[in-house]
């Protein structure tokens, strides 16, 4: 079978694209062997690899995903984690684009920047 294919069952001579959340390399399988993504991570039908959640990103070299820290980003796929903006932040793993992080107490619009005196955000 080709890569992102495996036999249909044992024994079967058809091949059908991996499922979601799952992957097969290389071509060659001879049984029902697609493997599942690892944890934090994610694939489409058909793949031949699996790509990091949203929130999380794998260096390269790494064979694991790995949760951005606090105040930093990663759309899914991602190979790093991306510092949020200026003066905003977000939750470790929780944000997908710079959008997604919010501004520090004190801090509004965008850009963030500091609210005028007499008022708070």
């Amino acid at each position: 079978c080709p890569a992102g294919t495996s036999k249909a069952s044992e024994g079967n001579s058809e091949c059908v694209p991996c499922g979601a959340g799952t992957f097969q390399a290389g071509a060659g399988g001879t049984g029902p062997q697609c493997t599942p993504c690892p944890h934090n991570a994610s694939s489409v039908a058909g793949a031949t690899t699996c790509f990091c959640d949203a929130g999380y990103a794998k260096p390269a070299g790494s064979a694991i995903c790995t949760m951005c820290p606090a105040g930093s980003y990663a759309p899914a796929g991602s190979a790093e984690c991306t510092t949020c903006p200026a003066n905003s932040e977000s939750a470790a793993g929780a944000a997908d684009s710079a959008a997604a992080c919010t501004c520090l107490v004190g801090y509004g619009g965008n850009p963030c920047t500091i609210c005028p005196a007499g008022t708070s955000k």
